[in-house]
């Protein structure tokens, strides 16, 4: 049992080896640095030798520039960025600025020297009695051997220092070690390494500076650097929603609307249009209440086909094509649904009848704003700021993500947000949109309170009056309730919806059970129209802090080959 536990960890380390692996080492990594007191900046120059074992691109470094100090996040920028020599490019990757060194079509093996220049500012701690220069001069990230280390930070004034005024750590991340020296004469610390750093092994450099050494930021400046871009953010979200809200105020509000009851849906209007009329989207129920719509003409038939175990299946018959004066959306669905044949089983549609939906609620839309119910310019104002929602959305993206700027990428991500908002709302209707929806909203509010004399008087008047008005219920979410008003004034189901047996299995029709059936029936239809293959995928992430030893300064990092 020893022995197999001992080639279990042998195995293990082979593997975790393995996968660590890189393809080169450094021979020798120096670092010259100068601190410009009253800039705030530190001019820095690296060089590093590597050896490739295998044939490579080249080298990429990763330097952190996003860090946690007494609980606050603190950053600073990295500019004026050069390798000598080598083609490179630069991108933000998570807390970390990269610097990718090489050529996509040329590998290169042997051994290289890469001299990388770059200046930062703002990478000073600043205490209350002195100013702490604090630096990873080799940092921990580096996956491979570094043979030799040396440096150099030269000061721009020259100062008097004494041995507790800096201090050296090497080791891994947290180690206080001392394994390199270091000296200071004049303006200038030196130092070298005693022994070769192991992988994920570092350096940092620590000098008290005099309080007056470098220029500290003024009390705006520091306002500045924590809420300046908050601040930036915060403008901007309430310049941009207020841009948003004074387009759709001149273009997309509606007219004021007067509430009337009304007994019938208007004549001009299917239930698919009404619905996209009431709320200016075009839902999933607006699509399926064209099922009883065309089942009352004379289209199709719905079948309940009950089942054991699981939902009820159903099976849609066609008696007669649409009329050409249909909608592009309505044949879009009916072409959908009889291209195999006169019949079809629901449940044969399954992860696939949703392109079709998708398409034809897409259509919908379309066709409502060609009806002329709706200004042109309203129209067109929806687009740009559609437009403009999605530029912005992708603004916040770069600037949070890629830039590392949180608060500007939240600020345009929710302008992006209020843009979409406003301009799913910015269709203002015409005095016939007025006037149509004048009678869908009027309709609406009679289906929710009708008394049930009213419903007998119109009975009367149009026999048909339910099975016409069911499916404009239905995209008012009133259904069951519509159905159960009629309880004890319809005798006979819709000839159209059969289920085995008869209705209810022999029972006797109410229309309350009828509006429960169907409501069971749509939205089953409604789960195998909108159902979609199930998607594969994956992802990642990490994170970096710092502490107060090796590792635990600005700068460093790390990197690694390509």
């Amino acid at each position: 049992m020893h022995l197999i536990k001992n080639a279990f960890i042998i195995i293990l380390l082979f593997i975790t080896s393995s996968v660590r692996a890189e393809y080169f080492v450094i021979n020798d990594y120096k670092v010259n640095m100068t601190v410009l007191g009253q800039k705030g900046i530190i001019m820095v120059d690296e060089y590093i030798t590597v050896e490739f074992s295998e044939p490579r691109r080249g080298i990429f470094r990763k330097i952190p520039y996003i860090y946690m100090i007494d609980g606050k996040e603190t950053e600073f920028s990295i500019n004026n960025v050069d390798v000598e020599g080598y083609e490179f490019t630069t991108y933000h990757e998570g807390s970390n600025f990269v610097i990718k060194v090489g050529n996509k079509d040329l590998y290169i093996d042997g051994i290289h020297t890469y001299h990388f220049t770059y200046q930062v500012k703002d990478a000073f701690i600043f205490a209350k009695d002195h100013t702490e220069f604090y630096w990873n001069i080799l940092g921990n990230e580096w996956p491979v051997e570094v043979k030799n280390i040396s440096y150099s930070v030269h000061l721009d004034q020259a100062m008097p220092m004494t041995e507790k005024d800096y201090y050296l750590y090497t080791g891994a991340k947290g180690d206080t070690s001392r394994n390199a020296t270091i000296s200071y004469y004049i303006d200038t610390f030196k130092g070298t390494s005693t022994k070769s750093f192991a992988p994920y092994e570092g350096l940092t450099l620590a000098i008290n500076l005099p309080i007056e050494y470098i220029k500290r930021p003024t009390y705006w400046e520091e306002m500045w650097a924590k809420y300046g871009k908050a601040g930036i953010g915060g403008f901007l979200f309430l310049l941009i929603s207020g841009l948003f809200f004074r387009i759709w105020s001149k273009y997309g509000k509606d007219y004021p609307i007067v509430r009337m009851v009304q007994y019938a849906p208007p004549k001009e209007l299917n239930p698919a249009e009404a619905g996209v009329l009431i709320d200016e989207k075009a839902d999933n129920v607006d699509i399926l209440a064209l099922l009883p719509y065309w089942a009352h003409n004379g289209h199709i038939t719905i079948k309940r086909i009950p089942k054991t175990w699981g939902k009820d299946d159903h099976e849609l018959t066609k008696i007669k094509d649409l009329p050409q004066d249909a909608g592009p959306y309505e044949n879009i669905v009916f072409d959908g649904l009889f291209e195999d044949g006169n019949k079809v089983l629901v449940s044969d549609l399954e992860n696939s009848f949703y392109e079709y939906l998708q398409s034809a609620k897409t259509s919908l839309k379309t066709h409502l704003n060609n009806m002329g119910v709706y200004y042109p310019v309203s129209i067109k104002m929806q687009i740009y700021s559609m437009i403009a929602s999605g530029l912005l959305a992708v603004l916040a993206f770069l600037t949070g993500f890629i830039f590392q700027s949180l608060a500007l990428g939240i600020s345009l991500g929710l302008s992006s947000i209020i843009g979409f908002i406003f301009a799913n709302y910015m269709m203002k209707k015409n005095e016939r949109g007025v006037h149509l929806y004048q009678q869908v909203l009027g309709f609406k509010m009679f289906v929710k309170a009708a008394e049930k004399d009213k419903i007998e008087w119109l009975l009367k008047e149009d026999p048909d009056y339910f099975e016409k008005t069911l499916p404009y219920a239905m995209i008012f979410g009133y259904a069951k309730q519509w159905s159960k008003k009629f309880d004890g004034l319809l005798t006979e189901p819709p000839k159209w919806y059969v289920t085995p047996g008869g209705y209810y299995y022999g029972g006797n029709f109410t229309p309350s059970e009828f509006g429960t059936s169907f409501d069971s029936s749509i939205n089953e239809i409604q789960s195998v129209f909108t159902s979609v293959p199930a998607p594969s995928g994956g992802g990642g992430g990490g994170s970096f802090s710092g502490g107060g030893s090796s590792g635990g300064g600005f700068g460093g990092g790390g990197g690694g080959s390509w």
